[in-house]
């Protein structure tokens, strides 16, 4: 052979060992890609329209949530509802022993969510499109104008997503081309996730447009919730994922379920650490295009200031560890100064949160040097914000309304997170006795947030349109008032009755099916008839006497005895109701009382607390460290005190 046919007989194997490469290179890919088809169309069969999730009829996917909004069974520090028990255990200290405490004055978690039958595979016509996508009654018009609605109440206080990309994919719904039989499987995944986002929207601003929970949005959001509960077995997890999760999160929060808010956030915080959106390197590797980078980096911190605020709502973790996020990983630009402050205040709130007495702890104080240095950490956060977010009392009412609602509800946020610091000196009257200074700030700080909320009621719409958000800084407030009015009436009493009386005003406001007056109204319906009876005592006692003094013993009797029978109940409850259409159950009824009732019931709580100096035994140094504690017999001692805390 010579050297010429050598070297191209070498040639020729070389090409050939090329192509064998490439041959297995080829099937492998292949293989791949036969897999990942095989996975998309499984997921396809369980959640595309064509699925009994995109029934024709949506009204068959309502989750049923007529009753109370279901509420953890762990009633921890940062709950409002904590604030309730600690008055509750307070007035019960001295005579209701471990036996004695009647389970229906604390609040119970009773799920409100039914459990919604399966339901048989159908295929839809292609003339049944408008149904088939959920949006059925609505015109893309209507959709479009809600869409705007979310973007301004919602999505530019939290950017999770954009509205000018959900209207896009609004408008492709509603072509006529758009036929569901006419959808590749290749699209057909992430048009489900775009229509998914899109009815979580129009359901949230469903709410706002209400003033309240409506069938037409608990439809749309039962259909999504039923999709995305299998999206991860399917499927990788996309962005589009934790952007539902987050939307599904705040849609929660409007109805006043912050349960299911917490739950919603926990698995898109989860989905997050999956995509590893809290770490700089994996975003880079991930996300090579710039814009996508950006978009990753703030839909992980708009998940990450939520994490923070639900779980300050319900008192239970987080779900994104500080500790695990990258000291280096991108944050908010300036382009969006209101998240970026989020972002500073939630990190103010895990400190927060480390420094609240751990659950059963016998300390129920925070040390003087922590407390001082969380007070600057809150003040200079308020102090540090860019000067459009900076609130004043003595504002014009020419500003707009956007610009006003963003300032109050960082300045909102500021008084809670004060409060939650410096409250554990008004849980006692021997902690108001040893710090009155403080016990006085923290009142003052309740009383400035029912002027704020006060003030943006009678100025603008912002309070009526988002009820669920502000019920939540006022309920927190009036608890507070009424903790230091239980506790010290001699101090308390007189200075805040007019700030208790706006926010008593504030309450007659409320829809008689608004969450938060029935929160507000299971929080003492157990009280009515020895608010009643004390009431009238003290009342009689004070035309006798300049002093009038009831002690817990007294409280405790009239306790007791107000529970024993229905009989014994009926002629307290016929004196105590003014409108004869509602009918009573102090068991674990939900009818909530009309405006006048409820206003009057709660002047009622307030004078009882504030016209008689009651008389509190002073506990031994071990006695606090009942405190907070569910179930324990010491806590049963003071079941009014916590009955109130719950509400913080």
């Amino acid at each position: 052979m010579s050297m010429g046919e050598g070297s191209q007989l070498q040639g020729l194997r070389h090409d050939v060992d090329g192509l064998r490469q490439q041959v297995v290179a080829l099937t492998k890919c292949l293989t791949t890609l036969v897999d990942k088809q095989s996975h998309e169309s499984t997921y396809l069969q369980r959640v595309s329209p064509l699925s009994p999730y995109t029934s024709t009829d949506p009204r068959g996917l309502v989750i049923h949530r007529t009753g109370s909004p279901e509420q953890p069974q762990f009633i921890g520090p940062t709950r409002s509802d904590f604030s309730f028990n600690i008055a509750e255990t307070t007035i019960a200290r001295m005579s209701i022993g471990p036996d004695g405490m009647q389970p229906h004055l604390l609040a119970s978690p009773v799920t409100s969510r039914e459990h919604t039958p399966d339901q048989e595979p159908r295929q839809p016509s292609p003339t049944e499109h408008r149904a088939a996508h959920g949006l059925s009654g609505l015109t893309c018009t209507e959709v479009i104008r809600l869409l705007e609605i979310y973007h301004e109440e919602v999505a530019c206080v939290h950017p999770i997503v954009d509205a000018k990309d959900l209207m896009r994919h609004a408008a492709k719904i509603f072509e006529p081309s758009s036929e569901l039989t006419t959808w590749s499987e290749e699209v057909q995944l992430r048009d489900i996730r775009n229509l998914h986002m899109v009815k979580i929207a129009v359901a949230t601003a469903l709410i706002h447009e209400t003033h309240g929970k409506n069938t037409e949005s608990d439809s749309l959001v039962a259909s999504v919730e039923q999709d995305v509960s299998v999206i991860s077995l399917a499927h990788a997890i996309d962005l589009k994922d934790i952007q539902i999760m987050g939307m599904l999160s705040l849609y929660f929060c409007h109805t006043s379920e912050e349960l299911y808010a917490w739950r919603a956030i926990g698995r898109a915080a989860r989905h997050a650490l999956e995509m590893g959106l809290h770490r700089r390197q994996s975003l880079i590797d991930n996300f090579k295009d710039e814009e996508a980078r950006n978009r990753a980096v703030q839909i992980f911190w708009v998940i990450y200031e939520l994490d923070r605020r639900w779980s300050f709502g319900t008192s239970l973790s987080f779900a994104l560890d500080d500790r695990e996020i990258d000291p280096r990983l991108p944050e908010p630009g300036q382009e969006n100064p209101y998240l970026k402050a989020m972002v500073a205040f939630a990190r103010l709130c895990s400190n927060v949160w480390e420094a609240l007495p751990s659950y059963g702890s016998s300390a129920q104080c925070i040390a003087k040097e922590k407390e001082e240095y969380l007070d600057f950490m809150a003040q200079n956060w308020r102090r540090t914000l860019p000067q459009e977010l900076q609130f004043q009392q003595t504002e014009h009412d020419d500003q707009t309304r956007q610009v006003r609602r963003i300032r109050v509800l960082l300045y909102l946020r500021g008084n809670y997170v004060r409060t939650l610091i410096h409250r554990h000196h008004v849980l006692t009257p021997e902690n108001i006795l040893n710090s009155q200074e403080n016990a006085q700030l923290v009142v003052d700080i309740a009383k400035d947030s029912i002027q704020v909320l006060v003030k943006l009621d009678e100025t603008s719409d912002v309070y009526t349109r988002e009820q669920s958000i502000y019920h939540y800084y006022l309920i927190s407030a009036v608890a507070v008032l009424l903790l230091s009015v239980l506790h010290a009436p001699q101090l308390f009493a007189e200075t805040c009755r007019n700030p208790f009386v706006s926010a008593v005003e504030l309450v007659k406001g409320f829809s008689k099916s608004s969450t938060a007056s029935r929160r507000l109204w299971k929080s003492f319906r157990g009280l009515l008839p020895v608010i009643k009876s004390l009431s009238t005592k003290a009342m009689d006692d004070k035309r006798e006497q300049s002093y009038t003094s009831v002690s817990y013993t007294t409280i405790a009797q009239e306790l007791e005895r107000s529970r024993t029978t229905n009989d014994t109940l009926a002629p307290h409850l016929s004196e105590l109701w003014t409108n004869d259409s509602f009918g009573f159950d102090l068991g674990l009824s939900d009818v909530v009382p009309g405006d006048f009732d409820m206003s009057t019931n709660l002047m009622d709580l307030y004078d009882l607390f504030g016209s008689t100096v009651v008389q509190q035994p002073v506990h031994d140094d071990g006695a606090d460290a009942s405190v907070g504690q569910q179930g324990s017999s010491e806590l049963d001692g003071d079941a009014m005190t916590r009955h109130f805390l719950e509400l913080l």
